[in-house]
């Protein structure tokens, strides 16, 4: 089991190995890194904003005035979070277990609870919205249309410099 843990401490040239390999990796594929970099965070990003702006809009307007709704989505998103807890405590403990000996089991306390906090949080603003539901779906939906629409993209200006 220690082999696993101090492999790298045991070999002489792995870092310099590493650094070698990084290095042919960025000079072969650096055009392409650069347009990643450049194109596909910002196009992602737009995305998944659109997507989540959508998902809020259609649970406001789902939960409004429907009680039955609304405590199914209160119910369901504490036993996601429960899940979660549970799931990403568990695969903390085991890693700490691995990499350490005597881990704290205080961890998973602290995990599960972050979790809960944060999904109570989640809740909380979501019944916000819902008191003032008006003002929250115009305020969504003029922040939707501003994701829908395609970006600006800013025009080069032509001039060179000698």
């Amino acid at each position: 089991m220690n082999f696993f843990v101090r492999w790298h401490q045991e070999h002489s040239l792995l870092f310099e190995l590493i650094l070698f390999f990084l290095a042919c990796l960025v000079s072969v594929f650096s055009s392409r890194i650069y347009s990643f970099i450049t194109e596909w965070p910002g196009k992602k990003l737009r995305e998944r904003r659109r997507e989540l702006l959508e998902d809020e809009l259609n649970l406001l307007r789902r939960i409004h005035n429907n009680v039955y709704e609304l405590n199914l989505y209160v119910y369901r998103d504490i036993a996601d979070a429960l899940n979660r807890s549970l799931l990403y405590g568990a695969a903390f403990a085991v890693v700490t277990s691995l990499v350490i000996q005597k881990p704290s089991p205080y961890t998973f306390v602290a995990i599960s609870v972050g979790i809960m906090i944060g999904q109570i949080s989640n809740i909380g603003t979501t019944i916000t919205r819902l008191q003032h539901y008006d003002d929250a779906v115009a305020n969504l939906s003029a922040e939707l249309a501003k994701y829908s629409s395609p970006p600006e993209v800013k025009a080069a200006s032509g001039k060179m410099s000698d």
